[in-house]
């Protein structure tokens, strides 16, 4: 339903055409990250954050 206009039912590549311009791994495109924690602490904007596992 992301590519599909809801007002009109046309259907067309955005938004997908332009976050993969931007938000792509391994092509393919990034909504989102669900990640979690191991550690307890403060996390702040700029901070550097390092994936240690994936599934």
């Amino acid at each position: 339903m992301v590519t599909v206009d809801q007002q009109t039912g046309e259907k067309s590549l955005e938004p997908l055409k332009t976050l993969f311009t931007y938000r792509n791994f391994g092509q393919k495109i990034l909504f989102g990250h669900n990640i979690m924690h191991s550690n307890l602490g403060l996390l702040r904007i700029g901070d550097e954050l390092k994936i240690t596992k994936k599934r």
